[in-house]
């Protein structure tokens, strides 16, 4: 949590590891070394509340550097935390998407900086992806 409220990055991600085929070549079992997906969580769940614990009230650029549950994506056995300004001004959930196309007309743009610049290629996270979605990430679409 310190070294978090040290960088103050926008997003962090808790991660297991997806499994893959050479994990049992090396004799590995997904029980032997692999978080589930809920240990995932409740390790996020103790980061989240460390990191709310020890939070400054400012962070000198006049935000409070609060982190929350964004998104999760069970088949990564991943979860992200968001500063605050990432949630969706629009109404709820998050801006944790890319929108590619915005992104790149953004880069020709030297105009282009900061997190107003930033909020015009972020796009609002599918209802799906969100902390707590009975999805838990996964695309209903996606089969």
């Amino acid at each position: 949590a310190d070294l978090i409220l040290r960088a103050r990055p926008d997003f962090v991600e808790a991660k297991g590891v997806t499994p893959v085929p050479q994990f049992a070549k090396g004799g590995l079992k997904m029980t032997d070394v692999i978080p589930t997906h809920s240990e995932v969580r409740a390790f996020a769940e103790l980061l989240q509340e460390e990191l709310a614990a020890r939070a400054p009230q400012d962070d000198g650029r006049g935000q409070t550097p609060e982190y929350d549950f964004a998104c999760e994506h069970r088949h990564s056995c991943a979860v992200l935390l968001a500063r605050s300004q990432w949630r969706n001004p629009d109404g709820p959930g998050w801006r944790t998407w890319i929108d590619y196309e915005a992104f790149f007309e953004s880069l020709a743009d030297p105009e282009s900086e900061g997190l107003a610049a930033e909020m015009r290629w972020a796009s609002p996270t599918p209802a799906w992806a969100l902390w707590n979605a009975p999805e838990a990430g996964l695309d209903p679409q996606d089969t």
